[in-house]
């Protein structure tokens, strides 16, 4: 969907904005770009978006909104930090760090949490082999204490494909 920039007003809007904002106005119901610059709306265009660490430690921000090199509106981005010191209700300092390390916690919990719903999902798919008149063979008995070994991997909870254990 287009987005359009008023520079008189600062606002942005799509064409169903611009076409309600203006009742006694007829507008087609294809969006046209010079109606809406006649209504004082430029196309914005999303200007260059950086890159963002993988560890969650950074967001992306809209930054504001400019006109680049070709005379067009863009939207700015900018990496910033997800979390920023300030201070709690009763005065104490709730550090960068210490929101930080919560974080981390909070997505490494979660995926503990997803590991092991699929590790046991594996285990009953196999849970068959266990009864009392089916022999288990070598095979499945060693896959199924790999998998329940699982969080004893060095790589735990960041487990690749590679990690996990196969039964073929």
């Amino acid at each position: 969907m287009v987005e359009y920039y008023n520079e008189k007003t600062k606002k942005t809007a799509n064409w169903s904005d611009i076409v309600s904002q203006n009742p006694t106005a007829s507008f087609p119901k294809v969006p046209s770009d010079d109606i809406a610059k006649h209504f004082g709306w430029e196309v914005l265009y999303n200007g260059e978006v950086p890159e963002v660490s993988f560890d969650g430690l950074k967001v992306l921000s809209f930054d504001g909104i400019e006109k680049n090199e070709q005379n067009q509106w863009i939207k700015k981005w900018s990496v910033v930090n997800r979390h920023k010191a300030y201070k709690d209700a009763d005065g104490k300092t709730i550090t960068k760090k210490s929101q930080d390390d919560a974080y981390i916690k909070s997505l490494t919990d979660n995926l503990e949490v997803s590991n092991r719903s699929k590790r046991d999902m594996l285990l009953r798919e196999t849970d068959h082999y266990g009864l009392s008149d089916v022999t288990m063979n070598a095979k499945v008995k060693t896959y199924r204490q790999a998998l329940r070994d699982l969080p004893t991997h060095e790589n735990w909870p960041d487990l690749q494909e590679s990690d996990w254990p196969t039964l073929s």
